[in-house]
């Protein structure tokens, strides 16, 4: 079947490098790579509403309130220095610095 996909330009280049260094022909390995892609998608659980993450029909996350929770939402601070500590974090250790 033939189809027409919008990629970037520098995917395109680095696969037709790929196909060329195999010795394969470009649309078998692009072909290859989408099926090993495929293989890898995590199992999406129907109807299932255990646990904070869900998987829904579209392949989409949804993220559930833990119902034993209180319900109440930290203050709007707390959160954006939560994410900027976890972000610096990230931050350090993708440096190599440590902690």
């Amino acid at each position: 079947m033939k189809t027409t996909i919008d990629l970037p330009d520098v995917l395109v280049q680095q696969a037709r490098q790929r196909a060329l260094q195999l010795g394969r022909p470009f649309k078998e390995l692009v072909a290859d790579y989408i099926r090993q892609g495929l293989s890898e998608l995590p199992v999406a659980p129907t109807g299932s509403s255990s646990g904070a993450l869900e998987i829904a029909p579209d392949g989409l996350p949804l993220f559930r309130r833990d119902p034993a929770s209180s319900g109440i939402t930290p203050p709007l601070e707390q959160l954006l220095a939560l994410e900027q500590s976890t972000l610096a974090e990230e931050d350090r250790l993708r440096a190599g610095l440590p902690d």
